[in-house]
């Protein structure tokens, strides 16, 4: 849509309006088309910086797999699976909640 507005000689600001997104998007592709880019090569670019973002894969041990296996071979659901004192980057030894569920004859 954004080389349509721009092949049509539509200014820039009009086409962010048009297509209510942001102003720097519209020039983004303007200026990249102007520099003689086929709109191909753009998506192919905007899809590799695209796969940079979110969230990159959890690989867990595989003594953590074999017991997650185990469990749920035995029918546990996975909500329920608690590894007891896994040692990680971002927390300390971790205790299975139950350990710190308080009752009310703790308090």
């Amino acid at each position: 849509m954004i080389a349509n507005f721009r092949d049509q000689g539509v200014k820039a600001y009009r086409a962010a309006k048009l297509l209510h997104r942001s102003l720097e998007t519209v020039y983004r592709v303007y200026r990249f088309l102007a520099a003689g880019h086929t709109l191909q090569e753009y998506y192919q670019h905007y899809r590799e910086n695209k796969a940079h973002c979110g969230r990159k894969a959890i690989q867990l041990p595989t003594d953590e797999v074999t017991y997650i296996k185990a469990k749920v071979a035995q029918g546990w659901t996975p909500d329920t699976i608690e590894y007891p004192y896994i040692k990680r980057k971002d927390t300390t030894n971790y205790l299975p909640s139950s350990y710190h569920r308080r009752t009310n004859d703790d308090r």
